[in-house]
């Protein structure tokens, strides 16, 4: 028993190194990012459900899509730190474009269930979507 307990130590570890090698310190964007990205998931399962839409090849197509736009905020910051030579620009602009593209998808899924969403903050989504 000690041996697993060990073993799980020791993996989370490896795993927590690993994400603080690809993302740097993980931040209140990072935080954001990630938020939105597990809204905009559980949102698209809801408007699949209502919709008699569900499908796992549809749901791990969105999955990989998730893990893509990480696996993009990762070479962002390996770029910034290992190319450019410091600073978090890239990460930056990365995880931003991620957080507003997201957004703009929760919005959609929501009208998308009849959930009335405010005009202020579709406007301002619409806005910064379209300086892309």
């Amino acid at each position: 028993m000690k041996f697993l307990s060990n073993a799980g130590e020791y993996l989370l570890s490896l795993l927590l190194t690993l994400g603080a090698f690809l993302f740097g310190d993980f931040d209140g964007l990072m935080t954001a990012l990630i938020t939105v990205i597990f809204i905009d998931f559980a949102t698209g399962i809801a408007v699949a459900a209502v919709l008699k839409k569900i499908s796992s090849q549809i749901s791990a197509k969105g999955f990989v899509r998730k893990f893509l736009m990480l696996l993009i905020v990762a070479l962002a910051h390996i770029l910034d730190v290992y190319v450019v030579g410091g600073g978090n620009k890239l990460q930056i602009a990365a995880t931003l474009y991620y957080i507003l593209n997201e957004g703009v998808s929760i919005l959609e899924n929501c009208a998308m269930l009849g959930l009335p969403v405010p005009k202020k903050i579709t406007d301002t989504l619409a806005q910064l979507r379209k300086g892309e």
